[in-house]
Parts: C-alpha cells; structure tokens; sequence
C-alpha cells in the first residue's frame, strides 16, 4: 500500500478486503455473492437477461465516465460516477467491484483527488475480472 500526498492510504485493486473470503473464490479474484444473485435473478424472472444486459451497458458506461474524470481530474464527476458504479456493482452483488467504487468515492468526497485518480485507474482491470467472474457464475448456472 503507498501513501498519497495527504497521507491517506492508496489500496491496489489486489488489496481490497473480500467481504466474502469465507466463500468459494473465483480464479480471478473477484467474488460473486451467489445467494444476492440467486435472488436478483428470482425477482427479475425472465427480465434476467434484458436487466443482465443492461448492467453489464451501464459498468461499461460508467467505467469511460470515470477515466473521462481521472483524464480531466474531475473530482465531482469522479465522485458521482463512482457512487453510480458502487450502487450498480452492489446490484449484482460484485462485492469488490462495489467497494473499490466506494473508496474512490469517499476519497472524492473527502476533496483527496490524487488518491481518487489512483484508487480510479485500478478500476479497468479490477471491472474485466468481476464481470468475468459474473459471466462465468451465469454460464455455470444455465
């Protein structure tokens, strides 16, 4: 872990705590909370993949937005665009994902842009693995 310029921690996507250690972990790091998706895909019914579709559109999204941000070292729009992302990987229970997007926000919110922009661009990467690991639990489960 290296320090910012304001001495707040700087956490590499490698080093963000799994909330679910205690569960199956997936080759890539990034873990799939089973049972929210389990319920996630009981409640949308057959709108599973439509809704599926539409997250999977939205990270996509949202990831540009945020290194559009870090490019023009926007902390609002790195802020808001990380809170969005933290709710939506919450959605599909990308329990990493959504922490990682929590600590860039809280970083924004705190007016401490360097580690933003570091905790920011550990995003691309971190992002490929979860929905990596989120296709695979879906494939696995058809």
């Amino acid at each position: 872990m290296k320090m910012t310029r304001t001495e707040q921690p700087v956490v590499k996507a490698t080093e963000i705590p799994n909330p679910l250690a205690s569960r199956k972990a997936d080759p890539f790091g990034a873990e799939v909370d089973e049972d929210a998706l389990n319920r996630l895909r009981e409640d949308c019914g057959e709108e599973f993949d439509l809704v599926y579709r539409s997250f999977s559109h939205e990270v996509t999204t949202r990831l540009g937005r945020i290194l559009k941000a870090v490019d023009n070292g926007n902390i609002i729009a790195l802020g808001y665009e990380a809170h969005a992302l933290h709710s939506t990987a919450a959605t599909f229970a990308l329990s990493r994902l959504g922490i990682a997007a929590a600590i860039i926000e809280s970083a924004c919110r705190n007016g401490d842009l360097p580690r933003a922009l570091t905790q920011a661009r550990e995003l691309p990467q971190l992002a490929k693995h979860a929905m990596t690991a989120l296709e695979r639990r879906l494939q696995n489960a058809h």
